[in-house]
Parts: structure tokens; sequence; C-alpha cells
């Protein structure tokens, strides 16, 4: 499944609301190029941005602009198609899931074949961690299982990799720049990290959740 960039989930929504660029703009105070520009690719908005349009432009609640975000981000980033965690799912999974202690092992993911893994890997190259209120990462809803590989050195572009920040454990977007690492936060009240050796503990390929 293709994920669209987030200009596309804008551009379907203004059109779904039957908007025009011009109220967008007016609503959020700014020109009905950017808003253009946010639509079709030509700015990369940061999610206070995104959320600003969603609650000022469209006039969705908070809470319910924040899941809205969350949902759209989820698809975004996981580089699989993303699965409801349905009844039979949960019991197959459930008992092979395992929090990673501070020596950051884990017990390996030994029933996931089905999740159609690189086969040049070994199942024991993956693992389940469960987003917990340690996260710090509140756009991804607490109790997702994710998925992730520990092979670090295959870490694409951008995704969501498990980090550790102030000596605790969680999730991170990354994105890789020519000279650093950028880590962020969905929530732009968190800090941004930029480093050479951020410690990365896994990269996220596919999310289970519950939305």
């Amino acid at each position: 499944m293709k994920i669209q960039p987030i200009g596309h989930f804008l551009k379907t929504l203004r059109a779904e609301r039957k908007k025009t660029l011009e109220f967008v703009a007016r609503r959020i105070g700014a020109t009905s190029s950017y808003i253009s520009q946010l639509e079709n690719g030509g700015r990369n908005p940061s999610d206070s941005s995104i959320l600003d349009i969603l609650t000022k432009a469209y006039e969705i609640e908070n809470a319910s602009a924040e899941n809205l975000l969350r949902s759209w981000r989820i698809k975004q980033y996981s580089s699989k198609e993303m699965l409801d965690m349905e009844e039979g799912a949960q019991k197959t999974l459930l008992p092979f899931h395992s929090q990673i202690n501070e020596s950051i092992d884990a017990t390996p993911a030994n029933e996931m074949r089905s999740f159609y893994l690189d086969p040049a890997m070994k199942i024991s190259d993956y693992f389940l961690w469960e987003m917990n209120d340690n996260s710090m990462e509140p756009l991804i809803p607490q109790g997702t299982l994710l998925l992730l590989s520990k092979d670090v050195s295959e870490v694409p572009y951008h995704g969501i990799v498990l980090t550790k920040i102030g000596g605790n454990l969680t999730t991170r977007y990354y994105e890789k720049q020519p000279d650093r690492t950028k880590l962020l936060a969905g929530n732009s009240n968190f800090p941004v990290f930029f480093g050479q050796n951020i410690p990365l503990y896994g990269h996220v390929i596919q999310m289970l959740v519950n939305i």
C-alpha cells in the first residue's frame, strides 16, 4: 500500500470540506500560495502547522485533530501496510511480546514469519516493542505494538526509531541528513535532537494498532 504524502491529506480534506485555498489561508492568516505549496509538496509542514489548519480552518476540536493527524502519521511513517489488531492477530502476537530492558535485549519475535520479513535476515533480528507511558510520543497510541528490525544500518531516510534520550528508551521520528541525524517528536513541545552518534536500537518496519 503506497502512503500518500501529508500534502495529499490536506488537499483531500479541503476537497471533502468544499473549501477554497483562499478560505483556508484566510482562516490561518497565511497566503493561498503557502497553502498550495503545503498541498503540493513544496513545503514540509510541522505537525503544529497541520494542527493549526485542522483546528482553525476546519474547526476540528483539538483532540479530534490530534487523532486524525496521529492516524495519518502512523500510516505515513510505517514502511509496510498498517494492520488492525483484530482478535485473531492479537492472540498470535501477544505471547511473543517482550519489553526491552536496559541492556536492549529482547525476546526474538520467533513467530513473525507471517509478516513477510526480509528473507536475508534471521527471525531473531526482529523484536516487538509496546508503546507505554514512558515513550514520550503521544501521537502513537499507548499499547501500540511496534515490530522493529535490529539492523539499524538499514534505517531509511526517514522513519520511526527506538533510541535513548536522557537515559530513557523512547521513539522518535528520524531524519537522515548529510552530516547529522535529526530526531523529532510528533509533539512539537518536545525538543529536537541533532547528532552524529545518536544511539539507535531498532527501526520500525510495521505497526499493529487499534485506532
